[in-house]
């Protein structure tokens, strides 16, 4: 729209309806149209039925379909129907995280779906050029490497104790392979087939991160270094746990340990019918109501969405808060998120992402490029 000669050169579709009407239309500033997947795949759909005689219009024209953050929507039902409604279509597919042959979904990668690469710009070109920050990954490691391993050793021999396994020929056998570094490495790799050899971590059982030995630890080592990282609370973190659960739990913790860091969290809000279900609207109504509290706010269950956007705006310094670092009292230092927000939120104001999580190919990505 900035380089248009007129205004709204670029035509929005607030449903399949006005898509359909952009779509068949012969004005000429109604030729750049901005959709969605879902509202493509629903053309042939309409309520009242799509004419042949609209339908031949429109597969007439010379189409072309670019689709954005090409990894994630394309690989179900959605975009062989758009094909197969507009055969002659050209498609291009842009993703900063392409499915490869290792990652592939239903059998698809990127090159499948959309046809071989046409040009790569990765991450790596962009630190070169300085158009991407780069990143400053480092571990904190909760446990010591020993006790990891004997607490694998004793999960695999089933022993609750070391005198356990060791009282038993067949469970000694087991304990002694794990808690020999010469035969099992901490970390997995390959083998000079290029077959994957299991590590120790690999056997790590989930409930190891769950324990307060761990979970302390992590809040000890996000709240001892906080003025560091955060330059004195100028800029903002986020935090990604593996759980709705432990969200709770680590909200809790930071709360309970540090009444200065502003916090809150943010996950579906959907209230299932589990055995959780209590925990997770108790914890829902907590984070909602200090969210209040701390901001002057007045949000609950039912408006769940608009604190979201509240708590992204405020983490991005848009909109409401674009000089908010002029008054820190109304920043967020902290948010813990499950699975929101590490797609498709920039801020240059986050400068830390914490991970108790484990994440991998194109979702590693996408959470370590909020940053």
């Amino acid at each position: 729209n900035n380089f248009a000669d007129t205004d709204d050169f670029v035509q929005s579709t607030e449903n399949s309806h006005a898509l359909i009407a952009k779509l068949k239309s012969n004005n000429p500033n109604e030729v750049l149209i901005v959709s969605s997947i879902q509202k493509m795949s629903r053309i042939k759909d309409e309520e009242d039925g799509l004419k042949a005689d609209d339908l031949a219009k429109m597969q007439q024209k010379r189409i072309v379909i670019i689709v954005d953050e090409a990894h994630r929507s394309t690989f179900g039902d959605m975009l062989i129907t758009i094909k197969e409604t507009f055969p002659q279509a050209v498609l291009f597919g842009f993703t900063g995280t392409p499915i490869k042959e290792e990652n592939q979904k239903n059998l698809n990668t990127t090159a499948t779906v959309f046809g071989d690469e046409l040009h790569r710009y990765s991450i790596a070109d962009g630190i070169r050029d300085k158009n991407v920050l780069g990143f400053d990954p480092y571990l904190i490691s909760t446990y010591k490497d020993s006790k990891v391993r004997e607490a694998v050793a004793l999960h695999e021999a089933k022993a609750d104790s070391v005198q356990e396994a060791l009282a038993d020929d067949k469970k000694k056998a087991i304990y002694t392979r794990f808690m020999d570094k010469n035969q099992i490495a901490m970390v997995g790799d390959l083998d000079d087939a290029n077959n994957y050899v299991k590590g120790i971590e690999d056997y790590l059982p989930t409930e190891q991160y769950q324990r307060p030995e761990h979970q302390n630890k992590v809040v000890e080592d996000i709240l001892d270094n906080w003025v560091q990282y955060s330059q004195n609370s100028k800029f903002h973190g986020m935090f990604a746990t593996s759980s709705i659960a432990e969200a709770i739990t680590y909200y809790r913790l930071i709360k309970a340990r540090n009444s200065d860091l502003k916090i809150t969290a943010l996950f579906d809000p959907n209230i299932d019918n589990n055995g959780s279900a209590a925990f997770k609207e108790d914890g829902l109504v907590e984070i909602i109501t200090d969210y209040n509290a701390l901001y002057g706010m007045d949000f609950n269950l039912a408006t769940h969405a608009k604190m979201k956007r509240d708590i992204a705006d405020r983490l991005s310094h848009k909109e409401l808060y674009k000089r908010i670092e002029r008054t820190p009292e109304k920043q967020l230092d902290l948010l813990i998120v499950v699975d929101q927000m590490l797609t498709g939120f920039d801020s240059k104001w986050v400068n830390t992402l914490y991970l108790d999580k484990v994440l991998e190919y194109a979702n590693l990505i996408q959470a370590f490029s909020r940053t």
